[in-house]
């Protein structure tokens, strides 16, 4: 099993994009390792979760996320 954590600040807004057929929300996370360093990780919600993220998700918004798999 793989887990991975990540805490951070949206770079700007959530936004909708589709991929074929389907529906997903794009979004970026800056992740600060202290005062010199902040890592910049893309994310994707993708099925029925995106609307709620592109109304919700909005720049400079603390958020965390978890990915298992």
């Amino acid at each position: 099993m793989f887990n991975v954590s990540i805490a951070g600040r949206l770079t700007k807004d959530a936004e909708y994009k589709k991929a074929g057929a389907y529906d997903l929300a794009a979004f970026t996370i800056a992740v600060s390792h202290g005062r010199d360093r902040t890592s910049f990780v893309d994310c994707q919600v993708w099925g029925k979760r995106w609307e709620l993220v592109v109304d919700a998700y909005k720049k400079g918004c603390l958020t965390r996320k978890k990915r298992i798999s």
